[in-house]
């Protein structure tokens, strides 16, 4: 499997397409929403399964077997996931190009280069339970 963290959330542009396939900004004005941007995608080992979703409703950190698509188990510590982490485990990452200089709250951000998408990957991290030994990942399918 691979996972990658959030890096940055910068502002989301409109783009269009040319014949070619190429994507051009529509202007220098974002259009109000944020994209997250997403580190490099990491290979790690951990064990999986899918969510039962059954008729019995097991509810777990707030969380009913409709909310969540699989659980993941890995040593404590063996990898930095955080929330909002991505989960490639069937599929490989996408990536795109993104080339941007932008201030955002007086920090200065530059980008420039191949991000994964968060469409290509399988899960998104929506809850972590530590325990002694073991960490306990809560995941949601991503909408591809």
């Amino acid at each position: 499997m691979k996972y990658s963290l959030q890096i940055a959330e910068i502002p989301e542009f409109d783009y269009y397409e040319d014949e070619d396939g190429n994507k051009y900004p529509t202007g220098i004005i974002p259009n109000g929403k944020t994209e997250v941007v997403y580190s490099e995608p990491i290979d790690f080992r951990a064990s999986i399964s899918m969510s039962g979703g059954g008729e019995a409703e097991a509810v777990e950190y707030g969380l009913s077997q409709q909310d969540y698509s699989a659980i993941m188990l890995l040593p404590l510590g063996l990898v930095p996931l955080k929330e909002g982490a991505l989960i490639w485990h069937t599929s490989e990452p996408q990536f795109k190009h993104i080339d941007l200089d932008v201030e955002i709250d007086d920090v200065a951000i530059t980008l420039n280069g191949d991000y994964p998408e968060k469409t290509s990957a399988d899960y998104v991290v929506m809850k972590l339970s530590p325990s002694l030994n073991v960490m306990k990942v809560i995941l949601q399918a991503t909408n591809k």
